[in-house]
């Protein structure tokens, strides 16, 4: 008989009926060690920060001093314990564009209001502080920024009385600099005209020269020199001052019987007004990969490249992305241009991560833990999940669409 399936069903199916029947009516109460059961078993396929925060641990722990806290609290704390991880959990998914307050279900606003906090007053309280902290951050950044300039006014006034006494090395310098400035004043100057007309007579002859200079480059180093024609590096006519650089940025001499380099053509410009790539949609529910040259808003390469994510708002812009069930563990403000299609490639043995959002209830405690591909069954992969603390491993079977292979 007790070897028998049905006899192992039917007794645990009595026993669950016969505990159900003292939880019915209205006068029943939570009993705090059910509360205790619920949290300890809770915590073997929970994320560790929502139990973590409940309990008051930091942010490392081992998994051995949160199952201690939790056989060992007192019974009248475990109420408070259930009730803030239960905050704690809804608080761990929610993102920047997320409006908690617009959500009549999240357990923010129905928990604040159970317990008499006025959530808008929390909010005028932060933003007040936050302004307060602001102009006092400016402030202080205003005072650093006139302490450089005060120390440089006191170091120039310091110099000029250094230098600027009678007889000392700043008269001298002056008065240097007064009687260089004299002597180039008396120096007669070439007028505008004669000076664009020497420049003109310059480019023309380099014009000259580089023509018959380029053909016998093309023509490769046997080529004749044209009769009467001047070696190419002693053609060049002597320029007058200044007219020298302007004409040789122009036209630059040939050195011997060598081709001078041509400038690189640079690329064609795209037309203008033409259409850019239209932006493919990308699904809710489905997971993607963060490609490895995206980037943000401000040009820089995303620091989340490479993630494998699980989008909760799909589009073709402003894209929520979660490869985490904590809040920072976040992807906005990327469009579809930045991801990719992700479908994983499982083998048995493979490490694997559930990433997707399995709607049953019975699969949704599994979503963002890690398992072992264990066999290939026809309706997907048997995955195992270890125990927690050397606990009786679980199986479940997800499909290809709901994996994440890490190894």
């Amino acid at each position: 008989m007790e070897k028998r399936p049905e006899y192992r069903a039917a007794w645990l199916d009595a026993s669950a009926d016969a505990v159900a029947a003292k939880f019915k009516g209205a006068d029943v109460t939570v009993p705090p060690e059910a509360l205790r059961v619920f949290l300890i078993d809770a915590a073997g396929y929970e994320d560790e920060g929502p139990i973590g925060e409940a309990l008051g641990l930091p942010t490392e722990f081992d998994w051995s001093e949160m199952e201690n806290r939790l056989h060992t609290i007192d019974a009248a704390e475990l109420p408070g314990v259930f009730t803030r991880w239960l905050l704690f959990r809804a608080m761990s998914s929610v993102h920047s564009s997320y409006d908690v307050l617009g959500d009549s279900t999240h357990m923010l606003p129905l928990l604040a209001g159970v317990v008499g906090v006025d959530v808008r007053q929390v909010q005028a309280d932060v933003k007040r502080k936050m302004e307060s902290e602001d102009r006092a951050k400016a402030l202080e950044e205003a005072e650093k920024a006139k302490k450089p300039a005060a120390a440089t006014d006191l170091a120039a006034q310091a110099g000029e009385g250094a230098e600027g006494g009678k007889g000392g090395k700043g008269a001298a310098k002056k008065s240097a600099a007064r009687a260089g400035a004299k002597a180039a004043a008396e120096v007669p100057k070439t007028s505008k005209a004669k000076a664009s007309a020497d420049i003109a007579a310059a480019m023309q002859a380099l014009e000259g020269e580089s023509t018959t200079g380029s053909a016998a480059a093309l023509q490769g180093d046997e080529a004749p020199a044209p009769a009467g024609a001047a070696p190419v590096d002693k053609a060049l006519p002597k320029l007058k001052a200044g007219a020298t650089a302007k004409a040789q940025d122009v036209a630059p001499a040939a050195q011997g019987n060598e081709a001078q380099p041509v400038a690189t053509a640079q690329a064609t410009p795209q037309p203008a007004g033409e259409p850019a790539a239209p932006l493919p949609e990308i699904d809710k529910d489905t997971m993607v990969r963060v490609k490895d040259d995206a980037r943000g808003p401000n040009g820089k390469r995303l620091k989340t490249c490479g993630r494998v994510c699980w989008v909760a708002k799909g589009g073709k812009e402003d894209l929520v992305l979660h490869y985490g069930p904590k809040s920072n563990e976040t992807v906005l403000n990327i469009t579809s241009a930045d991801v990719e299609p992700y479908k994983a490639d499982p083998l048995i043995g493979s490490k694997v991560r559930v990433l997707s959002n399995p709607m049953a209830m019975h699969r949704n405690a599994y979503r963002w833990r890690q398992g072992t591909v264990k066999a290939c069954k026809p309706d997907g992969w048997e995955i195992m999940f270890p125990g927690v603390k050397g606990g009786v491993a679980t199986f479940m079977i997800f499909g290809t669409e709901e994996l994440e292979v890490l190894e």
